[in-house]
């Protein structure tokens, strides 16, 4: 018999914590499942740092702002992701710091990004997971089309951003 059980989102936060042995998983891509998620880890004490929030922050935008053209391209250039991931890192830290579990919510599409976060973790002594969160392509495809017609999310993605990032 092995006794109680933890549900499967008490399994996923000792993973995160390092209390449990970790299922495999890695990065998500726009328009998963990950937000959800990452919003459940907050009913555990974890603080969560989402880098579509931090994006529109340090633009000095509101979450739901939306922009197009030019300013699209300056939200989204490099020197800006740079700062957004920098100060998502920096609150991540000092959450841990503080001795409260962190949750990075961002898609970490290259390997540079999730080595970074991970290393913030570690450098501390912290436990730290990736994780990916998947959905077939047209369940993604109808939940950013969805989100776009709500209007009440900071994510900018489009259903172009995400074939792109297939």
């Amino acid at each position: 018999s092995q006794g109680a059980q933890p549900t499967d989102r008490v399994a996923r936060f000792l993973e995160a914590a390092g209390a449990r042995p970790k299922a495999a998983r890695s990065n998500a891509k726009a328009g998963t499942p990950g937000k959800a998620m990452a919003e459940r880890f907050l009913t555990l004490g974890a603080d969560v740092f989402a880098s579509d929030r931090i994006r529109k922050e340090l633009a000095g935008l509101r979450p739901t702002d939306r922009v197009t053209g030019e300013d699209l391209a300056r939200l989204y250039a490099k020197d800006m992701s740079g700062r957004t991931y920098a100060t998502l890192f920096d609150r991540a830290r000092a959450s841990l710091v503080a001795g409260r579990p962190a949750v990075l919510d961002a898609t970490f599409l290259d390997r540079a990004s999730r080595t970074r976060a991970l290393d913030v973790a570690r450098r501390l002594g912290c436990p730290a997971v990736l994780v990916e969160v998947t959905v077939p392509p047209e369940e993604a495809v109808r939940r950013i089309e969805a989100r776009a017609r709500a209007g009440a999310d900071p994510s900018d993605a489009t259903v172009e951003v995400y074939r792109e990032q297939l």
